[in-house]
């Protein structure tokens, strides 16, 4: 109880050691990327628990200036109002010195991350980030711990400091659109044009010869009514009149000889309307792979603001962080992710591990995840995560796994027995492996491996879950005799359905330790697995 009360009073006194907490706001303008931005920031500095605490927000707006794009430059006043207000200030870090009685004449710096950074006008999205004391304030490198409290002791407001700006981006892929489109637009235009000049001469030139014929047919016309050339000119032959016939074919051979005339020159047209259309088709696939190229570009933005988001909110202040202590157990969950596992099988299996690995780090367990899968010949058949104590990594890793073919059981033991050893924790005292499988292993032989990995004393604990395995099968002897052969026991889940709760009995970790306890390091001396000793093993989780 003293220790306690100690304890506590150690606590209240680094807490509350230089609690004063630095609050304000201070103005900046940027004249990055040729854009004139200013630049509103809010501010708070405290400590919590000894350890230094920082929130920032800022707003900006876009006055003025230029942009580049393709090689041209643009002022911002020649576009749309409705198209600069897509223009955002996606990420902003900044480097401010600041006046500290500790270091007087000498500049201090500290970086400033504004977190995800809204549209202009608005506050961007961040919450309270607990740097390290050493990797805080700086001046050509970071000060140490304790230099750095001394300099923080000595803080002043920011409302005087000089801003640099350390990190800035703009999402300017609406002005890259809108430039785009204009230049589609006015390439256009010019082969519109282009198009008009070389074919207005030769369609005039169409249009006289048609006059000619026409005048020449509407004459033919009057004189002969109704009556088709062709019946005019058999009459014509008939009554032997052959002056009429003469003048009669004249108008018609000067009508054939006009359409000669009418055919190059419409050939002509075709070849500029063709070519015409090849160079405007090759401009609009020009605008398409920018338009391409340009999504490609808002795309990873919008991914870098998205990740930004969940970095923010996921970030823990020092009252949340659990006391660090000595890591004394590993644990490590070795899933099967052979084809036969795909589905609501592997989906169930990840929302179990996940409630495993949650509960067995907030005991202060250091936990690894490796999925198995693969041909025998592969010199790798993890999918591995490395031990840690970060739960939220690992939760990412398993939902994100895939699976991964065959069954490479025998392999995957001796490669996750082998990896366990060579990363856990130096501390570590007890370690244990988590298997699951629903199929027999089509590698080397389990019982070659096993007594390899005895020989070189890299043999852990293993709990084993047979998924779904039929109670007299090879896959069934295969989960038993890795467990017993550790000193830990296997346990059948019949369906999906008990599967979680499979899970949530080996998560119980003191029981594990105590079962380790129990059974040590007997590799020579199986256990029984009748189930009274089955169930008087899993007393041991209620």
């Amino acid at each position: 109880m003293k220790l306690l009360h100690f304890f506590t009073l150690f606590i209240l006194l680094t807490t509350s050691l230089f609690a004063k907490t630095h609050e304000g706001k201070f103005e900046y303008t940027t004249f990055e990327y040729g854009f004139t931005t200013n630049i509103e920031v809010k501010y708070k500095i405290w400590t919590l628990y000894g350890e230094p605490v920082v929130n920032t927000v800022a707003r900006y707006k876009i006055v003025n200036g230029f942009i580049s794009i393709d090689g041209h430059s643009y002022n911002l006043s020649e576009f749309p109002k409705t198209v600069m207000e897509k223009v955002r200030l996606y990420k902003l870090e900044l480097k401010v010195d600041f006046e500290t009685t500790y270091s007087t004449g000498t500049i201090v710096f500290i970086d400033v991350d504004m977190g995800a950074m809204g549209d202009a006008g608005k506050w961007s999205f961040n919450t309270p980030a607990s740097p390290k004391w050493s990797k805080w304030i700086y001046y050509a490198n970071y000060f140490s711990k304790e230099r750095a409290i001394k300099a923080y002791k000595g803080f002043k407001k920011l409302e005087s400091c000089v801003v640099y700006t350390k990190n800035i981006k703009y999402d300017i892929t609406a002005l890259k659109r809108y430039v785009s489109k204009q230049k589609l637009e006015k390439e256009k235009q010019r082969l519109k044009e282009e198009y008009t000049a070389k074919t207005e001469d030769l369609n005039q030139e169409i249009e006289k010869l048609y006059d000619i014929d026409k005048k020449n047919t509407s004459r033919l016309k009057e004189k002969y009514g109704d009556e088709s050339l062709y019946q005019v000119m058999k009459r014509l032959q008939k009554g032997n009149n052959k002056e009429e016939l003469s003048a009669f074919m004249k108008v018609l051979e000067a009508s054939d000889k006009l359409a000669l005339k009418v055919k190059p020159l419409r050939e002509k047209i075709n070849l500029i309307t063709e070519k015409h259309e090849k160079i405007e088709k090759k401009f609009e696939d020009e605008y398409a792979y920018a338009i391409l190229k340009i999504d490609k570009e808002l795309k990873e933005i919008n991914h870098f603001i998205d990740e930004k988001i969940v970095e923010v909110e996921n970030r823990e202040l020092p009252q949340n962080q659990p006391i660090k202590q000595e890591i004394k157990s590993s644990l490590m969950l070795l899933i099967d992710a052979s084809g036969s596992m795909e589905g609501r099988k592997f989906e169930v299996a990840k929302k179990a591990a996940i409630s495993n690995v949650k509960k067995a780090i907030s005991k202060n367990v250091e936990v690894a995840v490796a999925f198995f899968g693969g041909s025998c010949s592969d010199p790798n058949v993890l999918n591995v995560h490395d031990f840690t104590l970060n739960s939220i990594n690992l939760v990412s890793f398993i939902q994100n796994a895939p699976t991964m073919g065959g069954t490479p059981l025998s392999v995957a033991l001796k490669q996750a027995n082998e990896f366990l050893y060579s990363s856990k924790d130096k501390n570590s005292k007890n370690e244990t492996i988590l298997l699951l499988g629903d199929g027999e292993g089509n590698c080397a032989n389990i019982d070659e491996v096993i007594n390899e990995l005895k020989v070189n004393k890299t043999y852990a604990t293993h709990q084993t879950i047979g998924l779904e395995v039929d109670s007299h099968s090879k896959a069934l002897r295969q989960l038993t005799k890795i467990a017993t052969s550790s000193g830990g026991s296997y346990h059948q889940s019949v369906s999906v359905k008990d599967l979680e709760q499979i899970f949530e009995d080996l998560s119980d970790i003191e029981a594990i330790d105590n079962m380790i306890g129990r059974f040590g390091k007997n590799y020579n001396q199986p256990k029984d697995i009748s189930n009274n000793s089955m169930q008087s093993i899993l007393d041991n989780f209620e």
